[in-house]
């Protein structure tokens, strides 16, 4: 039975790796921006 379960649920089984996640260029621009604005104070 614990053969069996551990084929059903294991998490790796028939998944490919995947490559880390690139934030684009424009939403990293975004967040930068974002975060001075908010260490400055000029929360909305």
């Amino acid at each position: 039975m614990d053969a069996i379960l551990r084929e059903m649920y294991n998490a790796k089984h028939g998944e490919p790796e995947r490559a880390a996640y690139q934030l684009p260029e424009n939403l990293e621009t975004y967040f930068v921006a974002k975060a001075s604005k908010d260490a400055a104070g000029d929360v909305q």
